[in-house]
């Protein structure tokens, strides 16, 4: 329409009527060569563009320069699904993304931080990089500033972090197979074909005596009343000896 073209600009109308051949017409901003002139800018881009997060959407990137005049970027981001909040070295690969956590509380890891709380201002979050042997912790401040404070971790903590994750993974799924806390009930000639392959990654963590193997080797459903007596003073202990791993670490 005729009214719109001061406000669109256009470098070149196309007149159409019932009839008649389509009309071109040059806008007047079109060069006396006939040759388009160049398109106006309507934004600018400003910032780092690429290279993009390889998973989720990014937050924002920050550089850091520490004393030495040493320069490295950091990235933060949601995952795919928006439930957790990333930090990540860029160009560090994998190795160098980590969620970002909450502040512990006691003995209980801090929650991850969510999608809510990318715009928590002056609030703390967590980060761990064990391959870095480095942890951080990030405060959005006012504005868009970062402020970063990073330490090396203590000698030992990563292989502590490693066994701690690795203990409540076991926890989660063989040792809770056969102590029968799955929902899911398992068939007989099932549960015995698993038996000794839970078995061996439990014993690798915690030590089983004869009579607490030879308990888990039946059925929860299947043990005697002396038998799952034994296996609930079994999982007392496992559970105590995962609580003391995670306050150890905690406390580093």
């Amino acid at each position: 329409h005729d009214d719109v073209v001061p406000h669109l600009l256009p470098d070149v109308l196309v007149h159409c009527r019932a009839g008649s051949a389509p009309v071109v017409v040059h806008s007047p901003c079109v060069s006396v060569a006939g040759r388009a002139a160049p398109p106006r800018l309507c934004a600018v881009f400003r910032g780092i563009l690429e290279p993009l997060p390889v998973e989720g959407t990014m937050v924002g990137q920050w550089q850091l320069q520490h004393q030495n005049d040493v320069i490295s970027k950091l990235t933060i981001r949601m995952s795919n699904s928006c439930t957790r909040l990333n930090l990540a070295l860029v160009g560090g690969g994998r190795s160098c993304v980590a969620d970002l956590r909450h502040a512990c509380s006691g003995s209980e890891v801090g929650r991850t931080a969510s999608e809510a709380d990318a715009s928590l201002h002056e609030t703390w979050l967590y980060a761990s990089l064990p391959s870095q042997e480095l942890d951080l912790r990030v405060q959005l401040m006012h504005g868009d500033t970062l402020l970063v404070q990073f330490r090396q971790q203590a000698e030992g903590i990563a292989e502590l972090s490693s066994q701690v994750r690795t203990a409540r993974a076991v926890r989660k799924r063989d040792f809770a197979a056969m102590i029968g806390e799955c929902p899911k009930k398992e068939q007989p000639d099932t549960y015995r074909s698993r038996v000794f392959t839970r078995q061996l990654a439990v014993s690798n963590l915690w030590h089983l005596r004869e009579e607490e193997a030879r308990a888990t080797r039946r059925r929860p459903a299947d043990r005697t009343p002396a038998e799952q007596s034994l296996v609930r003073r079994l999982a007392s202990r496992v559970d105590s000896e995962i609580a003391f791993a995670e306050e150890k670490l905690a406390a580093l």
